[in-house]
């Protein structure tokens, strides 16, 4: 109906708008040092320690070259991908700030592969896949399984599921087809296609990048137009005998259940960039870049309608290292279309982890996946220094950094997500501020400091520092 399309336009241009604004400041932001065309490559990491990833040049960038060196003229290991992309690891850029590269025509002479067959191993995680499912069959880090074979779920399974249909009917793959996708030195991918129901057909790529502790995932569901209510939903069946889950949400880390209020929906739960399943031993960091809601379980979005009063909706969740991602659905009557179609991406992140559960390692691990390197052509003669870095514990990080007009006073948010106060350490590199205040708009007194400040437990201070012009 009209007013429907026009509300949805209406809703899906709040996202169009913040990928195109996302996208204008980035431009923004490096229009004084790009220069199209060149062979000098900049490298920018956005956070508040230093990073090493995966960059990735597209093929119009790339195509006259074929290597990398540094700026100290090292070859740098890289490969050419199946759909032009060069691809190479960029190590160690350091705090909010950059290094410099140079694409050059020398081939890289590495013949060394890191998928054989249906399995995937760099070393640090080895990654099987299972032939007639096309699920992750099991993942190793060191000596630990991280897959747990008895749950209803593999790693990256699909399931679909009808309206309010039990979890038990939920539909699963068909007419696996496994093949090698990239396989190279450097990254490494396998390709799962299969037919789905409620799907034209189901693409699922895993990679991994050699170095890197972590897999990623790659999810493209080719959606039939279905008017009847469904879901889909994508389980992980994580192997940890005595899990606790960690939420990361706005300002704060949720624990499962003890942290939520009597009230609170268990049946589906929203979250911000990761959550954190754990023992004392081991446990996972996961990301889901795309879809924000997940199940703990079993599949437990299957409540259609207000249902006020139904014995579906759950009082107490108990500790279990399963999960579902509930990627897509049709269940509400307002602000949703009918049906949905088209090719559409979910993207996750796993990190397995041979050791307790550590607040730094998942915050940093969830934000390099939601702020990846940047990389640009720049001037071959460059010069960039970082402005400051903080020094402490990898619990505290710089969240915002804003400059005003003028740009001689800035504004830096500094968050812990750790369970004590935490003293840190603001270094300033590249220019030095007549003075740094902590802002305490609480108490309504500022407060000058020097290089030293106290970040109190799970909380955050805002410093303002003022430049000479």
């Amino acid at each position: 109906q009209p007013i429907t399309n026009d509300i949805l336009d209406v809703k899906f241009g709040y996202f169009q708008q913040a990928e195109d604004r996302s996208k204008a400041l980035t431009n923004l932001a490096l229009s004084p040092i790009t220069q199209n065309g060149s062979s000098a490559l900049g490298v920018f990491n956005t956070l508040s320690w230093s990073h090493t990833g995966l960059v990735r040049i597209s093929e119009k960038e790339s195509q006259k070259f074929s290597g990398i060196k540094d700026d100290r003229g090292n070859a740098i290991e890289s490969q050419r991908l199946s759909n032009g992309e060069l691809v190479f690891l960029a190590k160690d850029v350091p705090a909010f700030g950059s290094r410099k590269y140079f694409l050059n025509t020398k081939k890289n002479k590495t013949v060394r592969t890191l998928a054989h067959g249906n399995a995937l191993d760099n070393g640090l995680v080895h990654v099987v896949i299972d032939p007639q499912t096309g699920d992750i069959s099991s993942l190793t880090a060191g000596s630990s399984e991280f897959v747990n074979k008895k749950a209803a779920c593999n790693l990256n399974s699909y399931r679909y599921l009808h309206g309010g249909d039990d979890p038990d009917k939920a539909t699963g793959t068909s007419n696996v087809k496994i093949s090698i996708k990239e396989n190279g030195p450097l990254v490494a991918s396998i390709l799962v296609e299969s037919q789905a129901e409620g799907c034209n057909s189901l693409k699922r790529e895993i990679t991994i990048v050699a170095g890197q502790p972590y897999i990623e995932i790659k999810n493209i569901v080719d959606k039939q137009a279905i008017l009847k209510k469904e879901g889909i939903h994508f389980g992980f069946g994580f192997n940890i005998p005595n899990p606790t889950t960690r939420v990361d949400i706005p300002w704060g880390i949720m624990k499962i259940d003890n942290d939520m209020l009597s009230g609170a929906n268990r049946n589906w739960i929203a979250f911000q960039r990761w959550l954190d399943i754990s023992d004392n031993d081991k446990g996972v960091t996961w990301c889901s870049l795309d879809a924000p809601v997940f199940e703990v379980g079993n599949i437990t979005a299957n409540i259609i309608g207000s249902a006020t009063n139904s014995d579906k909706w759950i009082k107490k969740i108990n500790p279990s290292a399963t999960i579902y991602s509930w990627a897509l659905n049709n269940h509400w009557h307002t602000n949703y279309p009918l049906s949905q179609e088209g090719k559409i991406e979910f993207r996750y992140r796993i990190l397995p982890h041979n050791s307790a559960y550590d607040a730094g390692l998942s915050n940093r691990f969830g934000l390099e996946q939601a702020q990846p390197l940047i990389a640009a052509p720049v001037d071959k003669n460059m010069q960039s220094k970082p402005l400051l870095s903080l020094g402490g514990s990898s619990k505290v990080l710089i969240s915002i950094l804003e400059t005003d007009s003028t740009g001689n006073n800035m504004q830096v948010r500094i968050r812990s997500v750790s369970e004590k106060d935490e003293p840190v350490k603001l270094n300033w590199l590249s220019r030095k501020p007549e003075s740094v205040t902590i802002i305490d708009n609480n108490k309504g007194a500022n407060k000058d400091v020097q290089q030293d400040i106290l970040v109190p437990a799970m909380g955050f201070i805002t410093i303002e520092a003022k430049f000479t012009r």
